[in-house]
């Protein structure tokens, strides 16, 4: 018991802890529906009422996991790969830089393109998904743009060791290349 007095209060750790607890099992099976928005309501009015500090950290546990699944789940850019499918597709999108372009050695320039629309087969789709885009003209961050070309899935890496553009971009929410 003398270790206990000995260490200093970490008062947060607790909810810390929980928190991660939450967004780890929402990576692993990601679930938002009304059954876990209630789960969460009622763990809140449980924590309101009990006063007990594992009901609290319950709490955050599952809003955590709530948040974090609705957040992964449906997000913009998931739509767009669905949308699009497996396969490359030629596509329209109108949008603007969103991050300062990177200059290849050929001279085209790499950077992520935040859509506004998309035109998919002749039709016109409002969207707010970001894409990888290449482009061989110059431009900055911020400039509005409409790009013509095939949405594609990102490469992967070719070699062990190699960095992982993919897994990069998809923390970003983006799932596809233009």
């Amino acid at each position: 018991m003398k270790l206990l007095t000995d260490c200093p209060r970490q008062p947060f750790l607790g909810l810390a802890i929980a928190a991660a607890i939450g967004i780890v099992a929402a990576d692993n099976c990601p679930r938002h529906s009304i059954t876990v928005a209630v789960i969460v309501g009622a763990l809140a009015l449980g924590a309101w009422f009990a006063r007990r500090s594992l009901v609290v950290y319950a709490l955050v546990a599952a809003g955590f996991f709530f948040l974090h699944s609705a957040r992964t789940m449906d997000s913009a850019g998931k739509e767009l790969a669905r949308a699009l499918g497996e396969s490359p597709r030629p596509v329209t999108v109108r949008g603007a830089v969103m991050s300062e372009p990177r200059i290849s050695e050929r001279g085209s320039a790499s950077f992520l393109l935040q859509a506004n629309s998309i035109e998919i087969d002749g039709q016109t789709h409002a969207c707010r998904a970001k894409l990888f885009a290449r482009w061989r003209h110059t431009v900055e961050f911020g400039d509005e743009v409409r790009l013509f070309g095939t949405a594609q899935e990102i490469e992967g890496p070719r070699n062990p060791g190699e960095f992982d553009m993919r897994a990069y971009l998809a923390r970003e929410d983006v799932h596809r290349a233009l």
